[in-house]
């Protein structure tokens, strides 16, 4: 971990937050539905219509991506290589900063009957939600076979629309049910955690740490030690945002952004 990460950590109590300065507001047109960040502090916002904007931790827009298809899961991780889940041809891609692809894949049928969600799992692998059977699948491609396979522990009338969200995050893989919680699942597929919170629409993560909006609250969950904190949110919003320099606030048509009180001028 960065020592500014780690110092920014230590130091984000609920005082932090209060403290924290407001630069500015960014107003967008369509209503905010999801919220990401890469590697390097730019923000993603994913709106009601599909669109896909991109800017930079100063609230700057950079650039738009609207496809004629809008991907079911989108993740910028580090910024450079995006990734992105388009449902109805069940074709994942990988896009450049700019939103141009780069690269895309359809999934093979014979690895999921029924695939609900895919993420990406490193450089070049990916994991499949598979409803068929209720499970996930490390895939392969390049070799086209299953690096680890595990059952999901859903019941079997499960909505596979509750589900809206897979990621993975320091070895571990996270799947958000927005009628349960969080589901947590080691690098071979095997469920070792559940996070209950009913009607969670995202969650993100910050060093070691998975965090989730509840309320006027963040909660924050050490995916090592399982120590649990929480601290209170500057501004009412529909989703939030951390990085080691930044605090970003979504609600409605609105972007606010905080500078952290402990970040250095």
């Amino acid at each position: 971990m960065k020592p500014t990460l780690l110092i920014v950590l230590l130091l984000m109590t609920a005082a932090v937050f209060s403290q924290s300065r407001k630069l500015r507001t960014v107003s967008v047109t369509d209503p905010i539905t999801q919220a990401f960040v890469d590697r390097t502090g730019d923000f993603y916002i994913q709106t009601r219509d599909g669109q896909i904007q991109k800017f930079d931790p100063d609230g700057n827009f950079i650039n738009l991506y609207k496809g004629a298809v809008p991907p079911a899961l989108f993740d910028p991780r580090d910024g450079a290589r995006l990734f992105a889940y388009f449902r109805g041809t069940q074709q994942y891609a990988y896009l450049n900063p700019s939103f141009d692809v780069t690269a895309l894949h359809s999934l093979d049928p014979a690895f999921a009957i029924a695939p609900w969600l895919i993420c990406s799992s490193g450089d070049h692998n990916v994991w499949v939600l598979d409803t068929a059977d209720w499970t996930i699948k490390k895939l392969n491609p390049k070799k086209e076979h299953l690096e680890a396979e595990g059952s999901l522990g859903f019941a079997p009338d499960k909505k596979p629309t509750d589900l809206i969200l897979m990621r993975e995050y320091q070895g571990f893989l996270f799947v958000l049910d927005i009628s349960a919680g969080i589901y947590v699942y080691n690098g071979i597929g095997k469920l070792i955690r559940t996070i209950p919170v009913k009607g969670l629409r995202t969650f993100n993560f910050l060093g070691e740490e998975l965090y989730y909006l509840s309320g006027k609250k963040l909660r924050f969950l050490d995916l090592f030690s399982a120590e649990e904190r929480e601290m209170e949110i500057p501004a009412p919003a529909s989703h939030i945002i951390l990085t080691d320099e930044r605090i970003y606030a979504f609600q409605g048509l609105q972007i606010s952004l905080y500078k952290l009180s402990s970040e250095r001028n």
